[in-house]
């Protein structure tokens, strides 16, 4: 063979398209491998300030990191490589606390950048260790950041840390007028002024919505209720009628509430709902552990249920269906101890015992400590604690033994915990 056929070449390239440093090489190394790699190396974009570090353990992986001018520059002297950007994950982080730093959204080259990327599939605003007014926020960059979200590419829209939002239907309206929207995520963003409980509350905002079809949703924060009243009941501007997978972060405030609209979601979703999660994010009233935060009985499809809470579950806690096949249980711990062993093995006996889900194949339990290190529900910079906790895995295991001996328990101490905040994790 004389020369390598192109379908092998970018077949290679795919394989490595997360690593930067080989993709550069390689578009070095051969004309033919040119395309390939600038395809993948340009494909994921992060927009951050000069000198930005990731406050997480667990850094970006992927994509290139550019400060807006030098990307606007790149545009400039290369307008093609617009074409190759399908994700944009834009990153405001406070460095400097008190001196009126703007920011990444201040930049005055961020809305030309947005209006050149045309081809974008996701959109992430958010922030690393702080929160965005969005209030504050240019008008010429919100009117940009509208405009991508119109783009027929447009498939995920990740929204994190934004605060004072002062028109909650303006923004959801926005939202709603992505015609290929099939992903949303919405973490820790507060509205500074709440809707009526119809959810019509901005009076400029009319206009008629497409209401695209969801097929992943994630909402956590404070004013989760606010953001919920958008998308279930007759005055929904989203059609949750097929969605796959919900996540859900539920907090101490008005928790009534807040179970009440995700359940309305939840029974939208009843035919095709196969993924749930729900997390605890702040100290819960002891009443909770009387019965399951959600209903999921009439669920037809519900393969996965991960449930992220900061003690030992009680059995009522956790909702069992016939159709589970994967069930994740996320632990964590205030010290290094674990707890006593009769928590695991009432437990055990609630999972092990039901002889309604024949599907159940894997139980996945994992134990995080919080000691020695920076733990919130957004934040998770990791610690040693791990091997404290890891020596007393044996007797967690002891205390399982109907799962144990079912053949499908894994029990394992994990050293940095997921944080459930939108792309920052």
């Amino acid at each position: 063979m004389r020369y390598i056929p192109q379908e092998l070449i970018d077949e290679v390239i795919a394989f490595v398209h997360d690593d930067m440093p080989t993709l550069k090489t390689c578009a070095l190394v051969s004309h033919a491998f040119l395309p390939s790699s600038r395809k993948h190396t340009f494909s994921r974009v992060i927009l951050a300030q000069k000198d930005y570090r990731s406050s997480s353990a667990r850094p970006f992986s992927g994509g290139i990191m550019c400060t807006c001018d030098n990307f606007h520059s790149l545009l400039r002297s290369s307008p093609y490589i617009a074409f190759f950007v399908v994700s944009l994950r834009m990153v405001h982080f406070q460095v400097e606390y008190g001196r009126g730093v703007r920011g990444i959204y201040h930049e005055d080259t961020l809305p030309c950048i947005l209006d050149s990327l045309q081809n974008l599939q996701r959109i992430t605003v958010g922030a690393d260790d702080s929160k965005v007014s969005w209030r504050m926020l240019p008008s010429v960059f919100k009117e940009a950041l509208f405009r991508s979200f119109s783009l027929p590419s447009v498939q995920c829209i990740d929204i994190d840390q934004l605060e004072d939002i002062d028109l909650p239907r303006t923004l959801m309206g926005r939202l709603a007028g992505s015609p290929s929207l099939k992903r949303l995520s919405l973490n820790w963003i507060e509205y500074s002024r709440a809707p009526r409980s119809d959810g019509l509350a901005d009076a400029d905002v009319r206009e008629p919505v497409i209401r695209p079809r969801l097929e992943a949703l994630e909402l956590s924060g404070y004013d989760c209720p606010v953001s919920a009243m958008y998308l279930s009941g007759p005055n929904s501007l989203f059609d949750t009628h097929h969605l796959r997978e919900l996540s859900v972060g539920f907090t101490g405030k008005d928790l009534q509430r807040q179970r009440s609209l995700v359940q309305a979601i939840i029974d939208q979703a009843s035919n095709t709902l196969e993924c749930l999660v729900y997390r605890q994010l702040f100290e819960w009233d002891s009443s909770l552990s009387q019965g399951p935060l959600l209903k999921t009985e009439h669920l037809a499809r519900l393969r996965s249920l991960y449930v992220s809470v900061d003690f030992v579950p009680p059995p009522a806690l956790i909702p069992l269906t016939r159709t589970l096949e994967e069930l994740k249980l996320l632990v964590i711990l205030r010290g290094n101890h674990v707890p006593p062993c009769h928590e695991w093995s009432l437990l055990d006996e609630h999972i092990g015992h039901c002889r309604d889900m024949p599907s159940l194949r894997s139980v996945d339990l994992k134990l995080h400590s919080q000691c020695g290190h920076n733990c919130y529900s957004f934040l998770c910079t990791g610690a040693k604690g791990a091997e404290t906790l890891r020596a007393s895995l044996k007797e967690v295991k002891k205390s399982l033994p109907i799962l144990r001996h079912r053949g499908i328990l894994s029990v394992e101490a994990i050293r940095v915990r997921r944080v459930w905040s939108g792309e920052f994790n």
